[in-house]
C-alpha cells in the first residue's frame, strides 16, 4: 500500500511539471540554388505540351531537427509554384550539422506550347523568403 501511495505522489508532483516536450513548428522549407544535387529545382529544360513530367523540389537543412512536411501548388497555363513546408525542431534541441536533402516528386503538365517557369518557393536566410525559378521550353 506505501508503494502505491509513494507512486500516486510521484505522479501527481510530476502532473504539475511542464515534462511534455515543446512542439515542432511547420515553416516554409529551407530552398538553395545550385548545381544538381545542391538546388532545390531539379526540372527538364523541354516538355511536350499536355503531358505530365515529374520535377524535384527539395529543401534543405539539419537531418535530425527538420523533417519535410508537404508542398503546395499553384498553377496557371504557364507557371508552377511549389511552397515547401517542414517540421523544424523547437529552438535549443541539439541538432547533428549535416545538411540533409528532403525532396518532394511531383507531377506537372502545361497544356500551352511556349515557355513555362517553375518556381520553387521556400525560405533563404533567417525568415527570408527565397525563390528558385527555371523556365522550360514547351513544345
Amino acid at each position: 500500500m506505501r508503494s502505491l501511495a509513494a507512486l500516486s505522489i510521484a505522479v501527481l508532483a510530476l502532473a504539475g511539471c511542464d515534462i511534455v516536450e515543446p512542439e515542432w513548428t511547420v515553416e516554409l522549407g529551407h530552398v538553395i540554388e545550385g548545381d544538381p544535387p545542391f538546388t532545390s529545382l531539379i526540372a527538364p529544360d523541354v516538355v511536350t505540351r499536355a503531358v505530365p513530367f515529374t520535377i524535384t523540389a527539395s529543401s534543405f537543412g539539419s537531418s535530425s531537427c527538420t523533417h519535410p512536411d508537404g508542398f503546395t501548388l499553384g498553377k496557371t497555363p504557364t507557371l508552377a509554384e511549389v511552397r515547401l513546408f517542414d517540421q523544424l525542431a523547437p529552438p535549443g534541441t541539439a541538432c547533428t550539422e549535416d545538411f540533409g536533402s528532403f525532396p518532394r516528386i511531383i507531377t506537372l503538365q502545361f497544356d500551352e506550347a511556349g515557355t513555362a517557369e517553375i518556381r520553387v518557393i521556400g525560405r533563404g536566410d533567417g525568415k527570408t523568403i527565397r525563390v528558385v525559378k527555371k523556365t522550360i521550353t514547351v513544345q
